[in-house]
């Protein structure tokens, strides 16, 4: 009962409300801003680690990677859904994954993209061609090549955070007139009736 409740197909708290028809577009948002969030909290986490380091086991990276989506939904959280818990959250998730297969599509098309950038941050050393030798210590003008990196990577999060956040409207627009076709329709009916 706890993985369906995980999963989003049962609700975590069985006495809290269902969302009210206007929260699928929030939720979307809020899904969408901790996802664009966790990946460049990844980054930053992964980077400040390497500094002077080998690079990372799967195990560090396991990590890295539950510390960033934890800090990202506890801060995305707070000041996007006016504080409420996470567990309230995933609820209102459980709520709408029930009773709305487009909004349970959208959610995962939105998984998927963002399982995706994080494959693409990463890549098993062992796959690398010919690894090159360790480097020497860090100069000044590398630390200076390593900060404009950090730089393009960030300007790159949010030029597909921006992609990310046009699909979302332009799905939210669509699911939005869908249902808005649907209560025309039972009026309709209403009215016959």
């Amino acid at each position: 009962m706890l993985s369906d409740s995980i999963r989003g197909q049962l609700p975590l708290l069985s006495w809290y409300p269902p969302p009210a028809l206007d929260e699928e577009a929030k939720l979307l948002a809020i899904c969408s801003e901790m996802h664009a969030t966790e990946l460049v909290e990844v980054c930053r986490l992964t980077w400040n680690r390497e500094q002077g380091q080998e690079p990372c086991s799967v195990e560090q990276l396991g990590d890295i990677i539950t510390t960033a989506r934890r800090t990202t939904e506890t801060n995305t959280l707070k000041t996007m859904y006016d504080g409420r818990s996470i567990e309230e959250f995933y609820t209102q998730i459980g709520h709408l994954e029930r009773s709305s297969s487009a909004f349970a599509s959208e959610r995962r098309k939105y998984i998927r993209i963002h399982r995706v950038r994080l494959a693409q941050l990463f890549r098993p050393v062992t796959s690398a061609p010919a690894a090159p030798a360790p480097p020497e210590p860090l100069k000044i003008a590398e630390l200076d090549n390593k900060e404009d990196r950090a730089k393009r990577l960030a300007e790159t999060l949010n030029n597909q955070r921006a992609v990310v956040d046009s699909e979302a409207s332009a799905a939210r627009e669509k699911m939005i007139a869908g249902r808005v076709l649907e209560q025309q329709k039972q009026v309709q009916q209403v009215r016959k009736i």
